[in-house]
């Protein structure tokens, strides 16, 4: 619960920074215009654009990140209390998000996928029926968003960054302009991760907790 509603808490923080940042979009586009017509100046254009919006989103982000390991690690340590064994042990809630795939985050999303059946209270203990169980959807959407979504706009900014190899501000203000489509989309999609990462959180644990509701009854 209380690792639940921090993280929800914190995603709140990264959505409210994320839709400002969505608002900023128009008016580096527009600065960016400007600089490339002459009206202001490099020192100026380098002024206005600069922000500290991305650092201040670095940290809640890295907060959410930290606690989502811990929470996902102690759902499936009470799984495994209960005598839930699955393929993903405990410290695969840790592991497997800095293990290849990385980006896809392919691990991450077998695991969550595991711990989702594991807490089923339809299932009695020690009946393995639990495994044949259908994964909730909204594990797919977060995936799409979080692992495939963010690899299209790597791979974009990847050809951005080499093609802007000793860039200077003429260059940069050209790429804003060009790919001001790339940045609200970029921009949409994180808001929806954050969106779909939240209801991954929510409902996992609320499947958990009828679980063990479940089993202090008929215990």
């Amino acid at each position: 619960m209380t690792f639940r509603n921090i993280i929800l808490g914190l995603l709140v923080l990264i959505a409210l920074s994320g839709i400002y940042q969505l608002f900023q979009i128009p008016g580096l586009v527009d600065k960016s215009k400007d600089f490339l017509a002459g009206r202001i100046d490099a020192d100026t254009y380098r002024d206005e654009t600069g922000s500290a919006v991305a650092a201040v989103q670095a940290l809640p982000s890295l907060a959410c990140i930290v606690l989502s390991i811990l929470w996902l690690h102690n759902l499936m340590r009470a799984h495994l209390e209960l005598g839930r064994r699955g393929t993903w042990g405990p410290g695969w809630a840790i592991g497997g998000w800095f293990l290849p795939p990385l980006v896809l985050y392919v691990i991450p999303m077998l695991v969550l996928g595991e711990t989702w059946k594991a807490a089923d209270p339809g299932v009695p203990l020690g009946d393995d029926s639990w495994r044949r169980g259908r994964v909730h959807p909204l594990l797919w959407v977060w995936w799409a968003l979080y692992g495939i979504a963010p690899l299209v706009f790597l791979v974009a900014g990847l050809r951005q960054q080499f093609g802007n190899l000793g860039a200077d501000e003429e260059d940069i203000a050209k790429s804003f302009v060009d790919n001001s489509g790339t940045l609200y989309g970029q921009a949409i999609v994180t808001l929806l991760a954050a969106g779909a990462w939240a209801g991954v959180v929510y409902l996992w644990t609320a499947r958990h907790q009828r679980l063990v509701e479940t089993v202090a009854v008929s215990g």
